[in-house]
């Protein structure tokens, strides 16, 4: 997280000047080394992927932010792009999980070091966003979504602290099991 949060001014620049051409590099890193893990079984290597995996899904943020921009109540944005994320990174997950061995586990195992199936399921989610963007702005721009919002950023902290105790109780518990 650090080392992505450290290379934000640099990944935007890249974003700046060449945006599809700064993600294709970041997804085809992320493959390179999962096809490098694959074919040699040196696990130690995909270490690298933290970096190319969770930049590459920094930057569908930064196509997100783009995205946004470009739309308007007068020129609605087309839905075609996010239901071909949504379905792309699904049916993509799918067949990597089925076909070429990839762990049904999304979080753990392929997190662990991180893999392009993460790069699949940010795109689904980016698509799915995507999709319910009109509808969340219209509940947050409403007295009852600002209020839920004002509540949450006043307390996000002690909302934060409560969990990790509990995280940590669980973890302990199931260690223990």
């Amino acid at each position: 997280y650090l080392g992505v949060t450290a290379r934000v001014p640099l990944i935007l620049r890249a974003h700046a000047a060449a945006p599809h051409a700064t993600l294709i590099a970041l997804v085809s890193g992320a493959i390179l080394v999962d096809a490098f893990r694959a074919l040699t079984g040196v696990d130690a290597v995909g270490v690298v992927n933290y970096a190319f995996v969770w930049l590459a899904i920094q930057q569908l943020g930064f196509f997100f932010a783009d995205w946004k921009e470009r739309g308007s109540v007068v020129a609605p944005r087309s839905r075609r792009l996010p239901i071909a994320f949504v379905l792309g990174g699904v049916l993509t997950l799918a067949l990597l999980v089925t076909v070429a061995g990839y762990s049904p586990e999304l979080l753990l195992d392929n997190n662990n070091p991180a893999s392009i199936a993460l790069i699949l399921l940010g795109t689904a989610q980016l698509g799915a966003l995507m999709l319910a963007h009109p509808w969340l702005t219209r509940v947050a721009s409403g007295a009852r979504g600002f209020a839920f919002s004002r509540f949450v950023n006043a307390h996000s902290m002690c909302l934060y602290l409560w969990h990790m105790p509990v995280l940590v109780l669980v973890t302990a518990v199931l260690l223990v099991a």
